[in-house]
C-alpha cells in the first residue's frame, strides 16, 4: 500500500431517526443512548481524537437539541483535552439538517466542511467488541488516492453481533503477495462488488466507518439520497475498495441489538 497523507477531517452520522431502537430509549436520540456507560456517539468521537483528527463534523435532525448540548458538556471537553497530541486542537462542529438529508446527501451537505482532501465517515451506533480497537488507523494506512474513491471497513458475519441480514459486500480480488492486498496489520485490503446469494465469494458486512474522497461527490445529486449511490458508481470505475476486519463489530440498531452490545462490552 502507498503511504498515506494525514488525514485531518471526519463526520459522524448522527441525523437518523432510530425508529427501530426507540423503544429502549424514548428520552433521546440514538446517538445519545449508552451502551457500557457511554453514549453511542462517544465511542466515535474517542476513534476520532486518538486518531488526530482536528475537523470532526457531526449532522443532526431528530432532537439535535440534544445531541448539541451533550457535545458542549464537561465531559466531552475533558475527553478532548485529553488527546496526546495537544498541538493539534479538534473543532467538533454540528450541521442541522432541516430536512433529513439521508447518509449520501448529509455527507454531501457537509463538504464544504470536510475539505478538499479525502476524510473519514462514521455511523454513531459502531462499536467494535475490542474498544482499544481504532478502526481509522487502520483505514488510514490502507487509503490510497490514485486508485481509491472508497475504502470501507467490512466484516464476516462470523464477527458480526446484533446484525440480521446477509451481507452487503464481496472482495473480488484474489489474496496474494502480487496485488500487495495485505496492509502492514495483515488486514486484507481489495476492491469489491455487492454481494448476494448467487455470488460464491464471502459475504462481508460494512461497519459504517469508511474512507471517502471528495471527487466520489462530483456528480452527487441534491436533496436527499444514499451513499450508496457513490459506491455504486465506484464499483462502476473499479474504485471502490474495502478493508476486511476480523474484530468483533456490534450492530446496534436495535432494542435485542443494544443489549447484546451492552452485555458484552466492558466500556
Amino acid at each position: 500500500m502507498k503511504k498515506h497523507h494525514q488525514i485531518t477531517s471526519a463526520m459522524i452520522l448522527a441525523a437518523g431517526l432510530g425508529n427501530r431502537i426507540r423503544s429502549a430509549n424514548k428520552l433521546v436520540p440514538k446517538p445519545l443512548i449508552k451502551v457500557a456507560g457511554k453514549e453511542l456517539i462517544e465511542y466515535s468521537i474517542s476513534n476520532a481524537i486518538g486518531f488526530g483528527i482536528s475537523q470532526l463534523i457531526v449532522n443532526t435532525h431528530y432532537k439535535a437539541d440534544l445531541i448539541n448540548s451533550y457535545l458542549q458538556t464537561p465531559h466531552i471537553k475533558t475527553l478532548i483535552s485529553s488527546r496526546s497530541n495537544k498541538l493539534i486542537p479538534l473543532n467538533i462542529k454540528t450541521i442541522y439538517e432541516i430536512e433529513r438529508l439521508e447518509t449520501g446527501g448529509g455527507v454531501r451537505n457537509a463538504l464544504t466542511e470536510l475539505g478538499n482532501n479525502p476524510f473519514f465517515v462514521m455511523n454513531s451506533d459502531s462499536i467494535f467488541g475490542c474498544t482499544s480497537f481504532n478502526p481509522l488507523s487502520h483505514l488510514a494506512r490502507a487509503w490510497d488516492s490514485t486508485s481509491m474513491d472508497a475504502l470501507l471497513l467490512v466484516c464476516p458475519l462470523n464477527s458480526v453481533r446484533g446484525y440480521s441480514g446477509l451481507g452487503d459486500f464481496a472482495l473480488i480480488d484474489k489474496i496474494n503477495k502480487e496485488n500487495n492486498l495485505l496492509d502492514r496489520n495483515n488486514k486484507i485490503v481489495g476492491k469489491v462488488q455487492r454481494w448476494t446469494k448467487n455470488k460464491q465469494e464471502t459475504a462481508l458486512v460494512f461497519t459504517g466507518v469508511q474512507i471517502l474522497s471528495p471527487s466520489l461527490f462530483n456528480n452527487a445529486p441534491n436533496g436527499p439520497y444514499s451513499l450508496n449511490t457513490h459506491y455504486d458508481e465506484a464499483i462502476s470505475h473499479q474504485r471502490l475498495f474495502a478493508m476486511k476486519c476480523d474484530e468483533i463489530w456490534y450492530h446496534v440498531g436495535t432494542p435485542a441489538g443494544l443489549k447484546l452490545a451492552e452485555n458484552n462490552i466492558s466500556g
